[in-house]
């Protein structure tokens, strides 16, 4: 499984070489036609996200804190594929992972994430 850190990314970036939907589009096509699992985690609300128009991602392969509900005494749970909630709890990247983790049944040691920033516990690429 690929997962791509939307959040570490710079949307504001200046450097035209540095352009994240080509990014994502290589790295959603190499997964596709390699037959790996691509996910995106990222802060926006899925619909915003899809408006990049990548090709091979769906909102399925896009996890977002508007996945998740806040419940009672501040538990957080993940909400059914296709719902939303309308105010999204604060979580942490680890939980996001681990729940994604958990979907699909890898341990740690078949994931590779795609980040700017390393993410403690977990095996990286770091871009800069």
């Amino acid at each position: 499984m690929i997962i791509f850190d939307f959040n570490s990314l710079n949307l504001n970036a200046t450097d035209s070489s540095f352009n994240i939907p080509k990014i994502i589009n290589y790295l959603s096509f190499y997964a596709f036609r390699n037959q790996i699992i691509f996910t995106i985690i990222g802060n926006e609300h899925p619909n915003i996200f899809l408006n990049f128009n990548i090709k091979y991602i769906n909102k399925n392969n896009y996890l977002s804190p508007y996945n998740y509900k806040k419940g009672s005494f501040d538990s957080i749970r993940r909400l059914p594929k296709d719902k939303f909630s309308k105010n999204p709890p604060n979580i942490t990247i680890d939980r996001m992972i681990k729940d994604l983790l958990n979907q699909y049944g890898f341990s740690q040691d078949n994931i590779l994430i795609v980040t700017k920033q390393p993410i403690q516990n977990f095996k990286c690429v770091v871009i800069t």
